[in-house]
C-alpha cells in the first residue's frame, strides 16, 4: 500500500482496482488546497503510465481531482500531461473531462499557453481540444476573443495554425466553425493597424506540421478510430 499523508487528510491507495479514499478533518478549504497541490504533484510522476500501477494511480488521482477549481497555472500542469504516444487513451480522456469541468475563460487561456508545448508532444490531443472548443458556441466565442485581443500570446500562432488546417481538412461542421474563427480574426486585423506581432501570426493560410493533422470526419481521441461528440461531454459554458 502506498500512503500519501497531507496534514490531517489521507489519500489511501489500497489496490490497483480500488478507488481513492479521501479522509478529511474540519480544516476546511486550506486542507483542500493542500490536497489539490499534492494530487497535482502526483500526476507528473505517473503520467507516462509505464506500469499497471501507474495507470491505476493516474486514473485515481484524476478522479480525486474531480470537482476542483483550477488556476491557469494548474490547468497548464494538466495540459502538460498529454502526449500522443501515451497508450491509455481512455484514462487520458478522463483528464480531458476534468479540464472541461473548469467553466471559465482560464481553460481557453491555458490551452493557448500550452499549445506550443503540445504541438511538439501532443499535436493530436491539441487538435482534439480545439475541435471540441470549435463545436461549443460559448467556448468558441471565448477562443475568438482571446486570440483577437492577445495575438502575441505564447501559443496563439500554434492554435491559429491548427484552426487554419481544420478550416480546410475536417468535417463540414468543424470546417464551418473554424472558418468562423478565422473570419472573426481577419476582420479584427483589418480594422486596426497591423503591428509586427499580428503580421507574424498566419491567419487562414497555415497548415499544421506534416503528419500531425489527419483528415477528420469528427473530432477523435488520439490513436483511436472511433469518433466522439463534443456536445455529449463538454462542461465549458
Amino acid at each position: 500500500m502506498a500512503g500519501l499523508f497531507i496534514c490531517a487528510l489521507t489519500i489511501r491507495y489500497a489496490f490497483a482496482d480500488a478507488p481513492v479514499q479521501i479522509v478529511k478533518d474540519p480544516l476546511g478549504s486550506a486542507t483542500d488546497t493542500v490536497m489539490k497541490d499534492q494530487l497535482l504533484d502526483e500526476l507528473p510522476r505517473v503520467s507516462r503510465m509505464r506500469t499497471s500501477e501507474e495507470v491505476a494511480v493516474f486514473d485515481r488521482t484524476v478522479q480525486a481531482l474531480s470537482g476542483q477549481g483550477f488556476s491557469r497555472r494548474e490547468l497548464g500542469v494538466l495540459f502538460s500531461m498529454f502526449a500522443d504516444d501515451t497508450p491509455h487513451h481512455e484514462v487520458m480522456y478522463g483528464l480531458l473531462h476534468l479540464i472541461e469541468q473548469s467553466c471559465d475563460e482560464g481553460v481557453i487561456a491555458a490551452l493557448i499557453e500550452s499549445a506550443l508545448d503540445m504541438q511538439g508532444v501532443a499535436p493530436e490531443w491539441l487538435e482534439t481540444f480545439i475541435c471540441r472548443v470549435l463545436n461549443h458556441d460559448p467556448a468558441r466565442d471565448v477562443l475568438i476573443a482571446s486570440l483577437r485581443d492577445m495575438p502575441s500570446m505564447e501559443g496563439a500562432a500554434e492554435v491559429i495554425s491548427v484552426v487554419g488546417g481544420l478550416k480546410e481538412n475536417a468535417s463540414d461542421r468543424i470546417r464551418a466553425n473554424a472558418s468562423m474563427v478565422v473570419s472573426a480574426l481577419m476582420q479584427r486585423c483589418e480594422r486596426r493597424p497591423r503591428s509586427a506581432s499580428t503580421r507574424a501570426i498566419p491567419i487562414g493560410r497555415c497548415r499544421p506540421a506534416a503528419g500531425t493533422t489527419p483528415k477528420l470526419d469528427q473530432p477523435r481521441i488520439p490513436g483511436r478510430s472511433s469518433p466522439f461528440s463534443f456536445a455529449q461531454s463538454i462542461a465549458i459554458s
